[in-house]
């Protein structure tokens, strides 16, 4: 979603980050933990929590886009179960930040009149009919399919993301010819354990270390052949020492970035949503100090 207009004033912002003041570029803001599906290794799924009112989200996306926030992305559970979702992306795209979402997809058909003006869709396969249903649900693949068909012929700009663990090590290679064949992009990330997950559901998906290098590796490679690989090379290079990524020790969470909880919370990032560590509570949409509050 950059773009060379953008270009200058993203450089800017950085550089002043790097010069120690904070500006939080893009805002991650999670919606709604409620989800119509039930997948496997989701530490969120069992959260519950009260939700921003329409009125209240617009206000924290003026209080942002006064501290010089470019993108805005709608994650959850599931984004496309907040009936107000369509309005929310066009107030966004009106106060002139570029906007994403993630979803399961699920609801992408039906809601497809709210992506009109969406910047970008990310959305999830984790792998082939037999092993897409048995991580997320029976008929969830199917009607996958049916929302990558539905994106390009409405030639929404789609990133599908594979959450990479011990079911689809082997799998991959399908998934890459699937998302090919309706023109979208390809993403990988291996999978991780929320620090809300207290039952350790992502634990019983640990992949192989030596097993993902390969397979990372793999990935480089299909990207160098042109592949429609949505991923940076030095992204893909890095994720290969995983979990000892360089991006671990040099983070912008907190500087540049920030999450948001359904409940209007803050973080420095989504990894802590859920949890006591590093929130910070808005009073009055006094938004500007608890950004400036977080470590």
């Amino acid at each position: 979603m950059i773009t060379l207009k953008n270009i200058p004033k993203l450089s800017a912002a950085i550089l002043k980050a790097m010069l120690g003041k904070k500006i939080p570029l893009k805002v991650t803001q999670y919606i709604t933990f409620r989800c119509n599906l039930n997948c496997s290794y989701c530490g969120r799924k069992n959260i519950k929590t009260l939700e921003l009112t329409t009125n209240e989200i617009k206000k924290y996306i003026d209080e942002f886009k006064k501290m010089g926030t470019m993108f805005w992305s709608f994650n959850g559970g599931e984004c496309l179960l907040r009936n107000d979702l369509g309005e929310l992306i066009d107030y966004v795209k009106q106060k002139g930040m570029k906007c994403n979402i993630v979803t399961n997809g699920i609801l992408v058909p039906e809601r497809i009149d709210w992506l009109k003006n969406i910047d970008l869709v990310i959305t999830s396969i984790d792998g082939p009919k037999n092993i897409q249903d048995k991580i997320r649900g029976a008929g969830v693949f199917e009607k996958n399919l049916k929302a990558l068909e539905i994106l390009a012929k409405n030639k929404i700009k789609t990133v599908v993301v594979s959450v990479i663990s011990n079911e689809n090590i082997d799998s991959l290679e399908e998934i890459l010819k699937i998302v090919s064949e309706y023109g979208h992009y390809w993403d990988v990330q291996p999978i991780i354990t929320h620090r809300s997950d207290k039952e350790n559901n992502a634990e019983k998906f640990r992949f192989d270390e030596q097993k993902f290098k390969e397979i990372i590796n793999w990935i480089i490679n299909k990207k160098r052949e042109g592949a429609p690989i949505f991923s940076a090379f030095e992204y893909l290079e890095d994720i290969q020492r995983f979990p000892n990524c360089k991006a671990n020790s040099n983070c912008w969470a907190g500087r540049l970035f920030c999450a948001i909880s359904p409940d209007g919370l803050i973080y420095p990032c989504a990894e802590f949503i859920g949890t006591e560590l590093f929130k910070q509570k808005i009073d009055n949409f006094q938004i500007r100090n608890a950004f400036e509050k977080i470590p």
